[in-house]
């Protein structure tokens, strides 16, 4: 069969169910819940607490807010440097037991933690075998705990790897188990499969 006969053929069969699809109808938005009247630079991470209130993580201010939508105010928790319950590249925020909540710190290699009340707690600092990858830890922790897939000795990603998990308030690290990984997430160099 001819190339330009094969590429109607297909542009044919590809047009035809297309146009049968139509367009979607549009969908209008709800106004929201709630709106917050001063602005925030470059919000990387939110959480919402049981009482209404959002800790948020504004990564240009360097800050970790608290903020409370019925009241419009919002009060900063903690504060940037290198000593106890102080931060300097706050990241993820990542949710404990009840509304305690584990603030990733990529500029101090540690992990914040901000009691429910909005004050700072402990300082956890990252596990040695974590020095390579720190923020790699899972978005989401159970009952104190924090996974994360551990990397090879050399820094790289393996074929598989191995989850650890962090018990935050014992300090232990173990093994989670193994997760394979896709071909195209292996490494920054590696190639899609094709």
């Amino acid at each position: 069969m001819p190339r330009p006969l094969i590429a109607a053929l297909l542009a044919g069969a590809v047009a035809v169910p297309l146009a049968a699809q139509g367009n979607p109808a549009p969908r209008a938005l709800k106004s929201p819940d709630a709106k917050f009247e001063e602005p925030f630079d470059q919000v990387v991470a939110l959480r919402e607490l049981a009482n209404g209130r959002v800790l948020v993580t504004d990564v240009a201010a360097k800050a970790v807010l608290l903020a409370d939508f019925r009241t419009q105010a919002h009060s900063q928790v903690g504060r940037s440097g290198q000593g106890p319950g102080e931060y300097n590249l706050p990241g993820d925020l990542i949710a404990l037991a009840g509304d305690t909540t584990l603030v990733v710190d990529r500029g101090n290699r540690r992990m914040l933690v901000v009691t429910p009340d909005g004050k700072m707690g402990a300082t956890i600092t990252f596990p040695r075998r974590w020095a390579a990858s720190p923020t790699s830890a899972a978005p989401t922790a159970r009952a104190g705990s924090t996974r994360r897939r551990a990397r090879s000795p050399a820094g790289r990603a393996a074929a598989c790897a191995l989850m650890a998990r962090w018990k935050c308030r014992t300090r232990c690290r173990s093994s989670a188990g193994i997760a394979p990984r896709t071909p195209w997430t292996r490494s920054a160099r590696s190639r899609l499969p094709r």
